[in-house]
């Protein structure tokens, strides 16, 4: 489990607000036909792509600010981290049977991010395996 960094949690906190939008709300309701639709209409594109990077761009100045304290990898790319995260969330609701569920947020952010300078490189444990002490 990360260490609870305060770059981690805003990190957490900011990302947290992507799934829960995608379980059980309008916006996971229209994100399929929006998709469609921006492919479609160059202006609803246009918006929806300007929209959605207004979005990212708090998680990705997130990922920046975590670089810079040491608390994610030096060679972290933060646009990629955030792309990385707000994918996972858009690939679990449309492509499989079950959406992302905003309590695995913190092991996503930690998957993603790893531990950077100031946090534990200690190995992580599967929930139910031993302990290799």
């Amino acid at each position: 489990m990360p260490t609870s960094s305060v770059t981690y949690e805003t990190v957490a906190s900011r990302y947290r607000t992507i799934p829960t939008a995608f379980t059980g709300s309008i916006v996971a309701d229209c994100t399929p036909a929006l998709i469609d639709a921006a492919e479609r209409n160059a202006e609803l594109r246009e918006l929806f792509h300007r929209y959605n990077a207004e979005r990212r761009a708090t998680l990705v100045a997130a990922v920046r600010d975590g670089i810079a304290t040491g608390d994610f990898p030096a060679d972290t790319d933060p646009e990629l981290a955030a792309t990385a995260l707000a994918g996972a969330v858009i690939y679990r609701r449309l492509m499989t049977s079950a959406a992302l569920d905003p309590t695995e947020v913190e092991d996503l952010v930690h998957t993603v991010l790893g531990p950077g300078v100031s946090q534990s490189s200690s190995p992580r444990r599967l929930p139910g395996e031993a302990t290799r002490e």
